[in-house]
Formats: structure tokens, sequence, C-alpha cells
């Protein structure tokens, strides 16, 4: 009798005039589902998706259940309110229970909103429609990843169709608790100098009360700006705070009956003008699954993120791209046991993107970086004949950026070319890399850019290596090493494969055979190369990581390697991939504000062991009240050369003997007002012993002289063709230099 009351009321329910839906979650017809392709993001348990329109509502499908433990899920949902369906009996003695349940911990645990109960005696055999109110206020904040699912808990016979889900969004509200400094402006802030931080009303999880309304404040030490400010969506943008001091300070945020505190914050007297970056493209050789279809003595060697970990806490990438990557859980291994590890938290990946090139979804790229240093603000795929080409625009963190309104962007391209020797192979990688090109074409200008990964370039002649190096964009190799690569000992200082030699087992079907081949590159465009664009590349950062240019078809790990890397990083490298990452840093300088000083230019030239520095300005006599000259081992830490006055030429001129290593030097412009700015960085390279090399490339005499005014020895030279091939070997000069 209980069960024939409650049958009564849903009847009575099914029949009355419904108002009409929004279906702004879901909404499923069915009448592109298939058994084999449920719709997308639901799940299927052993129910079944029907065709005939005799069974359906509208069209000609309808979904089922009719056997006990029948499930369907809907897709994970963002605070679901409302679920309406259209049902009914497959005949009029049809006897089970379908309950509509919602979960929301992943289907960990299941609430029943409401049960469909029939008794086997006058069940309804024409379509109607139920609506089932579920109860947003208990999901927990933020209210994402809520499932909702028909459930046949009870069966005694019959089938349960139904049709035209529709779900509709609800009303959940965080109830906000405390004020929390969501974001601090990246990088470093400095004394007297603007910076932003945001401050969101939020529960004890931190999930943001977009309904709060009204104004916060903040206050602490030595600050200034404008320090009330009014919400939205919960949130109030502080973009204008100074502190007059340097040190460590403690922000304090009230507003709404509710209060907060930041964290540390550490202001400098003086933030640097320069940033530097360390970049690295690396093949992860089928990771995290490895691969086990190349022969029987192979070994599959899966989740190697504790091996990847030793070679990243060893190179502290700031720009890690990373190619044959399998799945996006081997990317969430990646920064969470690999980078994110040990106290460090400031790295942050772009979004996984399975390939859509006809090579297939099983090697992907990747792209991690320091978001202490950069943002990623853009993220796009360059489609090709087998695999996409991952782009990835940063900006860098200005700390002055509330100040120059300005801020350094640089493009990365993540790459895998074809891999195999043949023709056809060449040809396949020349219309990856054509692709690349006309994607680079297309901007309006050209930019600092910079691709990496495994090639598979055989010689500097491959057609798409010369694509890359050429066109209206092209790219520079910085290891200028021309030539055939492959197999070939004069070039073994830039072979990159395989770290494995041929008395190793294979790895996940990783190569052996020992360090022989070029594959895996770094290419910089003319910006960066120039440093014209406030990107430059640091000479002689060029590397692959571990190669200490004599290993010949050896391991990485051959006893004879003079590298300074360490042993357990060695064998890190030797069983993480058969390639090494290869490695090159990039110095950034920050956009300065518009100087009142009009500096016309700056410039360093080596003059044999001498870094002559010169600079002239407009005459602007009642701006300029004296310069500083000065100079940084490692363009972060500057001291004092000299003062300069202002003279009536306003030419000036400065020598300064150089160390050896890099030398950075740069002009701090004193105003009358007393306010500073500086002019960009210069370098000058000075090693232990100097060599200038010209004409290169020549078709005659090659010149080769000493750049240092000691006295030096016959010096032993070696000359190749760009082709790699040995034309002349002898000595220089011991009095002239000269060959």
């Amino acid at each position: 009798m209980q069960r024939f009351l409650l049958l009564l009321l849903l009847l009575t329910t099914a029949t009355q005039t419904l108002p009409a839906q929004s279906c702004n979650l879901d909404f499923e017809d069915w009448e592109t589902a298939t058994n084999a392709n449920p719709p997308t993001g639901w799940q299927r348990i052993n129910s079944y998706v029907g065709s005939g329109s005799s069974n359906s509502y509208s069209g000609s499908r309808f979904a089922g259940l009719n056997t006990l433990g029948d499930q369907w899920i809907v897709e994970p949902l963002t605070c679901p309110g409302e679920v309406c369906f259209w049902w009914r009996a497959s005949g009029g003695s049809s006897d089970y229970d379908v309950d509509i349940d919602w979960s929301a911990d992943g289907g960990a645990t299941w609430t029943t909103a409401q049960t469909v109960a029939l008794t086997g005696s006058g069940s309804p055999t024409a379509y109607a429609q139920t609506c089932v109110d579920l109860p947003e206020e208990s999901y927990p904040a933020p209210f994402e990843g809520v499932l909702i699912r028909f459930h046949q808990s009870r069966r005694v016979g019959g089938s349960f169709y139904f049709d035209d889900v529709c779900v509709s969004s609800g009303t959940c509200t965080v109830a906000p608790t405390q004020l929390t400094f969501s974001e601090v402006q990246a990088g470093c802030l400095q004394r007297n100098t603007p910076f932003s931080v945001t401050v969101c009303a939020t529960d004890a999880g931190e999930n943001t009360a977009t309904g709060f309304s009204g104004n916060i404040t903040v206050s602490g030490s030595g600050l200034s700006g404008t320090v009330t400010q009014a919400t939205t969506g919960g949130c109030a943008q502080f973009t204008d705070l100074q502190i007059n001091a340097a040190g460590n300070y403690m922000l304090s945020a009230s507003g709404g009956g509710l209060l907060g505190n930041s964290p540390t914050l550490t202001i400098a007297e003086q933030c640097n003008a320069t940033e530097n970056l360390t970049v690295v493209a690396y093949n992860l050789l089928n990771f995290p699954n490895g691969r086990d279809d190349c022969g029987t003595d192979n070994t599959v060697v899966p989740a190697r993120w504790d091996t990847l970990r030793t070679v990243m806490e060893y190179v502290q990438p700031d720009v890690l791209m990373v190619c044959e990557l399998q799945t996006e859980a081997g990317a969430d291994l990646i920064l969470s046991d690999a980078l994110n590890v040990n106290g460090i938290s400031h790295y942050a990946r772009a979004n996984f993107v399975l390939n859509q090139s006809p090579g297939g979804t099983a090697l992907n790229n990747a792209f991690f970086y320091n978001t202490n240093k950069m943002t990623l603000c853009a993220q796009d795929e360059v489609a090709t004949n087998v695999r996409d080409i991952g782009e990835y625009t940063v900006f860098l963190n200005d700390p002055n950026l509330a100040i120059t309104e300005d801020t350094t962007f640089i493009d990365f391209y993540a790459a895998h070319f074809k891999a195999g020797s043949g023709a056809s192979d060449e040809s396949s990688r020349a219309t990856q890399c054509t692709a690349l090109q006309n994607h680079i074409a297309a901007k309006s200008s050209e930019r600092n850019a910079v691709v990496g990964g495994d090639f598979n370039f055989y010689t500097s002649t491959e057609p798409g290596y010369q694509t890359l190096l050429s066109g209206t964009r092209p790219f520079n190799d910085p290891a200028g090493r021309p030539g055939s690569w492959n197999d070939n000992a004069a070039f073994q200082d830039v072979h990159t494969q395989s770290t494995r030699n041929s008395g190793l087992p294979p790895l996940d079907c990783g190569a052996t055979g020992g360090m022989d081949s070029r594959f895996d590159f770094l290419l910089a465009s003319n910006p960066v190369m120039s440093g014209t664009q406030n990107v430059a590349f640091v000479p002689g950062s060029y590397a692959a990581l571990g190669n200490d240019g004599n290993l010949f078809n050896d391991a990485i790990t051959d006893p004879s390697n003079t590298t300074t890397v360490p042993r357990d990083v060695l064998f890190a490298l030797r069983n993480m991939s058969d390639h090494l990452p290869i490695i090159m840093d990039l110095q950034v300088t920050y956009p300065l504000a518009p100087l009142a000083i009009d500096l016309l230019y700056f410039d360093a030239e080596r003059v044999k062991d001498n870094a002559v520095l010169t600079w002239e300005t407009a005459a602007q006599t009642d701006a300029a009240d004296y310069f500083t000259l000065q100079k940084s081992p490692d363009a972060r830490t500057f001291i004092d050369l000299a003062d300069l006055e202002i003279n009536a030429a306003h030419f000036y001129q400065y020598a300064d003997a150089l160390q050896n290593g890099t030398n950075y030097y740069r002009l701090k412009m004193t105003e009358r007002d007393g306010s500073i700015s500086y002019s960009a960085v210069k370098s000058i390279e000075k090693a232990g012993q100097d060599w200038a090399v010209y004409p290169n490339p020549t078709r005659g005499v090659l010149h080769i002289r000493s750049l240092s005014e000691n006295s030096f020895n016959a010096a032993e030279v070696r000359i190749f063709d760009a082709f790699g091939r040995l034309v002349y070997e002898g000595k220089s000069d011991a009095q002239t230099g000269f060959v």
C-alpha cells in the first residue's frame, strides 16, 4: 500500500504544468549518442542507449535502465540546482526503483534526492516530466565536480526509459569568514615603487565569496597609495601601494567585519634591472608509462619522476620544454614530484594538449615555467603533418610594471620532428619546419622567440634545419657548429644521443650505442641573439648537459667523462632518457621608465684587456646632476666604478680593466631632483686567453690573433669546412699569432 501511494504522488507531480527550463548546465536528448559513444562526459554503467521513436519522448533515441545496478552518471557540473527529465516504464507491470542521486566527492558517496518507485501494477507507459530539486546548499565550496546519477537500485521486472535530460544551475553561496591576500605582485618589490595586491572575502578554505560587497582597506607600516578599494566579485584590487623603506612587512586587511593578513612582503632597496633565465629542452622518452614494443631484452621503467627530479634539482630551470610526454598525468607528475619539491612551489605548467596532428596522441609536448620570474599569457598549437608544435608566450614579472606600464615578452616553441634517416623522413621534417615558419611569419613583427626540442637532424644541410635558419623570421643556432653531426667524432661536443652505450640493455625502447648524434636543439630568433628587444642570449651558455665534449660512442656515465656535473646527475641522465637536455641562458633587461635625461646611447667595447665605455646625452644640463658607472660580475650585484660630472660636450668615456669571465656594465643617472634611473646593461667577455679569428667564414687567408696584451705560446689550430670536414691542422705563429 505504501508503494502504491508513492506512485500516485509521482503521477500527480508529473502531470502538473512545469515552468520552462534553462538547461544552462547540461541537456541531453541522446540523438547523437550510442553505447560505444555515450554523451560527452557522461558515464554509462551497464545501462544502454536505445532507438525507436515509439520508445522516445522526442527524436528517435532514448536512454534505458533494465538491470539491477544499471547507472547513468551526468558529466561533472558546478552547482547544479535542478534536474528535469521525461520518463516512462516499458510496460504496465514494471516493478523497480530508480534513484536520482547526487555526489560532491567524485562518486565516493551518493545521496538520494528522489526515487521513482513502481510497484508492478499500473506503471505509466506514456512519457511525463519529473523535476528533482538538488540540495545545492549541501555542496562543499567551490561547488565543482558535482555528479548526478540515475541508478536502478531495485528491480523485479521492466525497463526505465528516459529522455531530454535538462540540468539547470542552483544558487551556491560561499559564506565568508576572512579576508585573504589571493594575489601579491610577483618578482622584486622595491621601496617607494608601486606594487599590486588582490584581497578577497573567502571562507576558511579560501573559496571566494563572489557575492561579498563593500570596501576593503589595507594597512601597514610605511604604506601609502590608494589603501581603500571597492570589491568586485568579492575581491578588491590594489594597484599603487608603496612602502617607503626596505625590509620585511606584513599588511593587514579589513572590511565588512572581516580581517586578514598578507604573507611576508620583502621590500628591496633596489630591484635588479636584469633577470637571468635558464631555458631547457628535454626529450623525456615515453614518460611516464614507458614503452615495451621493441624487443625481448627491453626493460620498462615507468614513473621516472624521481630520476627526473635529480636532474631538475641540479639544473633549476626557469623554462622547461619537454616532448615524448604520454599523458596529462605525466605532466602533473613532473610538476608535483620533479619540480615543486623540497620547499619549492613556484613552478606552473601550461595546459596539456593532446596532439591533434596526424602523428597520434602517444607523444606530446608540455611547457613548465618559474612563476617568480614570468607569467604565461597565451598558448597555441601549430598543426603540422606529424606532431603539433606547442606555442607558449610569457611575459616577465617586471617589478617596475606599475611605473613603466611595459614588460618583456618571449615566445617559446616546443617541437618534436619526424625521426628517421630516410629521404621521406627528411622531407617530413622540412614540412614541419615550414609550418612553424609560416605561423611565425604571419605575426606583425619579429619577436623574442626560442624553439627547442628533439629535431632529429643529421646534418646542417637538411632542408628542415635550413628552413628554420632562413625566411622572414629566421632562427639562429647558438652552438655555431654546422656540419655533418651524425656519427662524427668532430662534433662530439654537441652530441645529445645516446646516453647509453651498446653494453647496456634498452630502457623504455630508448637508443643505445653511446653518444654519437645531435638530435636535440635550442634555436633563438634574431632579436634574442642581438639583444635588441630586452632579451639576449648569454654567450657560452649553450650546452648539452653532462657532455664534456670528449665522449664518442660512450655512455654519459663513462669514467672518461670529465664534466663538472655530479656523478649522481650523470646516472640520472642515463636512466631518465636516451637524450640529454639542452640548456642555454637568456638575460632579460626590464624596460625602464622614460628618462628625464635623454641618453642617446651607452656602448661598451673591448680594446685589448680593457672595456671602453662611452655614452652621450642630449643637451639637458638642467636635468642631469651626475653619472655613476657601475660594474657587476653576475648582472645582479653592481658596484660603483666612478662618478662623472656633467660636461658641456655631453660626451663621456671611461676605461676599465676586464676580469676573466663576463663583465657587466650599466650607467646610473642621478637627476637634479634626486631621482635615479639606469641605462640598459652591457656585457663584455674575457677568457683566460682570448682570440680573434677573421674573416670567418673565409675563402682564402684566415687570421688568428690574440686579444690579450700578454705574451702567448703557439696554439694548435684545426680548421673545418661547413660540413665538418678537417681541412687544416697546424700551429699559429708564436710571435704574431697569424697562420
